[in-house]
């Protein structure tokens, strides 16, 4: 099983605010989900972001999703969550995804 933190470091140069909110556009993040979901982490959901030319970002809850909210069975979610982050691409949003991480220490 491959490190969360080593599949991170494959789109750390593709986000924006890698340091703070990881944030990336809607292709990014569903491979993103792809590849971390194919190690077992455990998806949490997503939010979605505005990202201004002046480098201000707005959180957008309307464009969020979260497993807390679903009964449905984790790979049900995934593949929700992707179909929701693609029906989200005309707007020109960037999302964080949240994913259930165990310590690497």
């Amino acid at each position: 099983m491959r490190k969360y933190s080593d599949i991170k470091k494959k789109y750390w140069g593709k986000a924006e605010d890698p340091e703070h909110l990881f944030l990336l556009k809607p292709d990014d993040a569903i491979s993103f989900i792809d590849d971390c979901a194919s190690e077992g982490f455990i998806l949490f959901g997503v939010d979605g972001f505005r990202v201004w030319e002046s480098g201000a970002v707005q959180p957008c809850q309307e464009h969020s999703n979260a497993t807390e909210c679903s009964n449905m069975s984790q790979e049900m979610f995934i593949l929700e969550t992707i179909e929701f982050i693609k029906s989200k691409k005309p707007l020109n949003l960037w999302f964080e995804v949240l994913f259930d991480v165990p310590d690497e220490g």
